[in-house]
């Protein structure tokens, strides 16, 4: 959200100036950031005996019942066990590395005028919006991992196939 407001801004406000590296090097930092919480959450977790980490919340609540009961809704919640905790420690470890193979191979697209040989045709790179679509794809696939219920799950599954 950060990197799409931010760029979004940045292109109203002066829409000839040349693509920024920043919003990169940001998702770079949140990355490595995640990673390490995540490791130190695994070695928290592993620590616990037996430990279901797991929490839910309303979502949308719709009308009551005719009995005046409480409304019908959809929840979304976290549900980490030990398989959970492990795997989310890999993606975001993994999701590092990618983070900073991509800041090298994108780096041609952060140009203000790049030749497409392919399309032939002259273009503004697409730095930035590479990595917005990557930030949204890791939110999205560590919100897969932890979804406790199917309709959550299937959001993220769909949104994920949307980054790709």
């Amino acid at each position: 959200v950060l990197l799409l407001v931010a760029g979004t801004v940045r292109n109203l406000a002066a829409p000839a100036r040349p693509p920024s590296k920043r919003g990169g090097y940001v998702f770079l930092l949140t990355m490595l950031a995640s990673a390490a919480l995540a490791v130190t959450g695994l070695v928290a977790y592993l620590n616990q005996p037996d430990a279901i980490w797991a929490e839910r919340t309303d979502w949308v609540r719709v009308g009551n019942d005719r009995a005046g009961g409480p409304a019908t809704a959809l929840e979304v919640g976290y549900r980490v066990d030990r398989l959970a905790a492990l795997v989310f420690t890999m993606v975001t470890v993994v999701g590092s590395l990618i983070v900073l193979f991509s800041l090298g191979y994108m780096a041609d697209e952060a140009k203000p005028d790049l030749h497409d040989h392919d399309a032939h045709v002259h273009r503004r790179g697409r730095f930035g919006r590479f990595f917005l679509y990557l930030a949204l794809f890791a939110a999205v696939m560590l919100n897969l991992l932890l979804a406790d219920n199917l309709l959550q799950l299937f959001v993220c599954w769909e949104l994920v196939g949307v980054c790709s």
